[in-house]
C-alpha cells in the first residue's frame, strides 16, 4: 500500500516572517478579533486571501496561500505566548540567582504589541474591579452597535 507524502513547504525565512507580521498588523483590528459570527469568520477569510495576495507580491521567495500564512501566525502566536509565560515563571522562581529570561527579537515584539492583551490580560489595580467594568462597558458598546445596524439593514430591507 503507498502512502501519500505529504508535500512540505520550505521553512519561512526571517524576511516572510517579518513580511507576514507586517501584513497582519495592518488587519489586526479584523483578526484579532474575538466575536464567532458566520460574518466575522468570513470577513477573517477574506482578510487571509488579502494578506496572501499582498504577501507573495512583495515575496518572490516562495509563493504562500492562506492556510500556510495563517498556520504560521498562529505558531508564532503559540510560541510568543510559551515564551512570555516562561519569563512571567521566571519573575516569580525561587532559589535565588539570576533569572534566566528569553529576550524577544524585534518580529516578536511587533506581534506582542498586536496580541497583548490576550496574553497578560486587562490591566488592573489590586482589589479593583475597573477590568470588569471596562470589559462591561466595551461589550455593552460592542452590543449596542451590533443592534444598531441590525436595525438599520432591517429598516433598508423595507
Amino acid at each position: 500500500m503507498e502512502k501519500n507524502k505529504r508535500n512540505r513547504a520550505r521553512n519561512f525565512t526571517s524576511d516572510e516572517i517579518r513580511a507576514l507580521i507586517r501584513a497582519v498588523i495592518k488587519y489586526s483590528v479584523i483578526l484579532e478579533d474575538k466575536t464567532t459570527d458566520s460574518n466575522n469568520w468570513e470577513r477573517k477569510n477574506e482578510t487571509w486571501k488579502q494578506i496572501a495576495n499582498e504577501f507573495n507580491a512583495t515575496n518572490s521567495v516562495f509563493i504562500r496561500n492562506e492556510e500556510v500564512l495563517r498556520n504560521k501566525y498562529d505558531n508564532l502566536k503559540k510560541d510568543l505566548k510559551k515564551k512570555v509565560a516562561y519569563n512571567k515563571a521566571q519573575t516569580f522562581r525561587t532559589g535565588g540567582g539570576a533569572s534566566d529570561y528569553k529576550t524577544f527579537n524585534e518580529d516578536e515584539k511587533e506581534l506582542l504589541k498586536i496580541i497583548s492583551l490576550s496574553i497578560n490580560g486587562l490591566p488592573t489595580e489590586p482589589g479593583s474591579n475597573e477590568s470588569l467594568v471596562m470589559l462591561q462597558k466595551s461589550y455593552t458598546t460592542n452590543e449596542e452597535e451590533r443592534r444598531v445596524k441590525k436595525y438599520e439593514a432591517e429598516i433598508q430591507n423595507l
